[in-house]
């Protein structure tokens, strides 16, 4: 699927699309329902790619997982419009992808739907290892892992670090090879190892190199982020929440109330600016405080581990029950805020937005409405 976006067809000998399974009825909700694998509900990463084909025309590559079967890539040129960009979605076994140039998606089906599968979990064992997978010993210093419907994995651990893979291959339901990471190239961090560096093979040909840039596991995804915007309301298994009940942690922050009449826009670019000059360790995301009505009144510099401070500058909003609602970008509709309010129940003891911070491309936010506390917890 990620081949796809290079023009890279796939080759006359593949066999003629086959149907996939039929999506998960409405008995089922949306499938699978979302679970953890260790200690993590999610994991993103970003890459700089450089294709053998054009080497000058280096890449930008972003993958986020939600598990066990949620998967969204998007692919484009470094400094590009964001027109020119290259999306794939998997929900369960539903997969679709959106061209440069071009809005609507296409549902994926028969071999390259499967393709697409194993190029998603492919990338996902390589970046969890070796959560997430049975890896069964083979021969040698091979492992095995089944992805069931759809082919299977192999892995090579060897070299200096035998507990590490420095190639991972994925075969489809014939045993043919696809796609292959090889000579990876491993760095601890976090207190944890990661791939820093790769080879991409498609069919036993190199296609490009891969630097990876960061590894996110902090971040949660909502379910809408795996399925195209023009999908969203017509998905077998009316598989969309918009907006997902989750609890809140402990927030300590200073707030600093905004003028009238500053824009969503501003609100940020402020954030950005006293979060840049504070001595304290913060949450990389600047928080917007908002009105019922959505109307930006107060940032929030908010305080990376959570905890309080004794000065009367910081401020303590206690967890708990709240309504998180994704946005694709750092804006707010009144569509927004109506199904926030019909998903809530009564006022908002808080409600904000925070962006993620500057860097991000494309840069999401989160809009969150923290519910009032049962009167026996006040």
């Amino acid at each position: 699927m990620l081949m796809a976006f290079v023009a890279c067809a796939p080759p006359k000998e593949d066999p003629e699309p086959q149907p996939l399974p039929q999506p998960l009825s409405n008995s089922d909700e949306e499938g699978q329902k979302r679970q953890k694998i260790g200690n993590l509900q999610g994991l993103g990463h970003r890459s700089r790619i450089t294709f053998i084909s054009y080497p000058d025309r280096p890449h930008q590559l972003e993958l986020s997982f939600a598990f066990p079967d949620r998967a969204r890539s998007l692919l484009r040129p470094d400094g590009a419009r964001s027109a020119q960009r290259a999306l794939n979605y998997r929900f369960g076994d539903q997969l679709w992808s959106i061209q440069p140039g071009q809005k609507e998606s296409h549902e994926l089906s028969g071999v390259h739907a499967t393709e697409a599968v194993l190029e998603f979990e492919l990338r996902r064992a390589l970046f969890l290892w070796p959560l997430g997978f049975e890896w069964t010993p083979t021969e040698g210093d091979h492992l095995r892992a089944e992805v069931v419907g759809f082919g299977h994995l192999e892995a090579v651990v060897a070299g200096e670090n035998p507990h590490l893979p420095i190639q991972i291959d994925a075969f489809d339901a014939e045993d043919q090879e696809r796609e292959s990471f090889r000579s990876v190239s491993w760095i601890e961090e976090a207190g944890r190892a990661r791939p820093a560096a790769f080879d991409v093979y498609l069919r036993g040909g190199l296609v490009w190199e891969e630097e990876v840039l960061e590894v996110d596991l902090a971040s949660r995804y909502l379910d809408a982020f795996f399925i195209p915007a023009d999908q969203r309301e017509n998905t077998a298994g009316q598989a969309v929440k918009s907006c997902v009940p989750f609890q809140l942690g402990r927030l300590a922050f200073q707030r600093q109330a905004l003028p009238p009449n500053t824009s969503l826009t501003e609100a940020i670019t402020e954030a950005e600016r006293q979060m840049a000059r504070s001595g304290e360790t913060l949450s990389p995301s600047p928080h917007v405080e908002l009105t019922s009505a959505g109307v930006p009144k107060a940032i929030w510099l908010v305080l990376k581990d959570g905890t309080g401070r004794t000065s009367p500058d910081w401020i303590g909003l206690d967890g708990g029950p709240a309504i998180s609602r994704f946005l694709p970008e750092p804006a707010i509709t009144p569509l927004d805020l109506r199904e926030m309010r019909a998903a809530a129940v009564g006022a908002p003891r808080a409600l904000f937005l925070r962006a993620q911070p500057s860097h991000t491309t494309p840069r999401r936010a989160e809009l969150v409405w923290v519910a009032e506390l049962p009167s026996r917890e006040h």
